[in-house]
């Protein structure tokens, strides 16, 4: 099905689902395997510090790959350690051991549609580090060179760094050549996500707007609202910069709901809000032709 046509479909059957265990659980691991193991390989290589001696021919198939772990439930039900080791019910998104031809710990925090902040992302982050990361390395014997605690989130979200944990963006699925994925069906569910981040993340399913959103325009109408002379204002998470990806990526054009309001908003995050006539300008001066 063409990206178009999915969209269509969308807007007339099953709505899309907005669980974030649907992007960590489904739509990531079938990317990561779609046509073998080439995108799994891919996405270690983006890993900082990951070894090279890791690979396809060195590795093959000896990794465990593992959605939703809990280790307080699976320690606890297999009564492989006592309680104590395990106080709490952190629950990582991913966790994955390679097993050869080095024994490596690979743990992932992903995020989708959470409104976080960076300091709420790096406290979540530091509790997996105290009741998960720390304890398999003192049971299972990783050394800390080989542990990789990583964030994968949408770039929409704004968020570069966090403490001393690398950032990988969901975005690298669709901007990164190494990823062969491009007839995958679920690569239509992380772009259609994406591309309508600002409106999924900002409102639940059910209720209505925030206050300071007054309704959303396509990108194309908020260009002509710029170059009549209209005085909206249009937001965007990431302000300038991400107004800035779209229009170099023609992402612009085919966005349906950036929020707008009539005036400039006093809430949401400072700097993201940007003028029409700011925007058709950085769209006459930057857009691909």
């Amino acid at each position: 099905m063409e990206y178009e046509a999915f969209c269509k479909y969308l807007k007339k059957e099953l709505p899309l689902n907005r669980k974030e265990c649907f992007y960590t659980g489904t739509v990531l691991p079938e990317l990561l395997f779609h046509k073998g193991l080439n995108n799994f390989y891919a996405f270690l290589r983006l890993i900082e510090g990951f070894p090279k001696t890791v690979g396809q021919a060195t590795t093959g198939d000896n990794f465990i790959f593992y959605t939703e772990y809990n280790l307080k439930e699976s320690a606890r039900e297999q009564n492989i350690w006592p309680e104590k080791e395990t106080p709490t019910g952190e629950t990582p998104d991913l966790v994955i051991e390679i097993l050869e031809p080095e024994k490596i710990l690979v743990v992932v925090e992903g995020k989708m549609f959470a409104k976080v902040t960076e300091e709420e992302l790096f406290t979540q982050m530091a509790s997996q580090e105290r009741a998960v990361i720390r304890i398999l390395k003192k049971q299972c014997g990783f050394k800390d060179h080989w542990v990789f605690h990583l964030a994968l989130l949408p770039r929409a979200l704004g968020i570069e760094r966090c403490g001393g944990h690398q950032v990988v963006y969901w975005d690298m699925f669709i901007e990164n050549k190494e990823f062969n994925v491009q007839d995958s069906i679920f690569l239509r569910y992380l772009k259609y996500a994406l591309e309508n981040y600002d409106a999924l993340v900002q409102r639940n399913t059910w209720g209505p707007p925030p206050a300071h959103v007054e309704g959303y325009l396509s990108g194309r109408e908020v260009y002509e609202n710029g170059k009549q002379g209209g005085s909206l204002w249009v937001g965007r998470r990431g302000g300038r910069n991400t107004f800035l990806r779209d229009v170099q990526t023609g992402k612009w054009e085919r966005k349906s709901n950036y929020p707008i309001s009539s005036s400039k908003p006093s809430k949401g995050i400072p700097g993201q809000w940007i003028t029409s006539a700011e925007f058709a300008r950085m769209v006459d001066t930057h857009a691909a032709s």
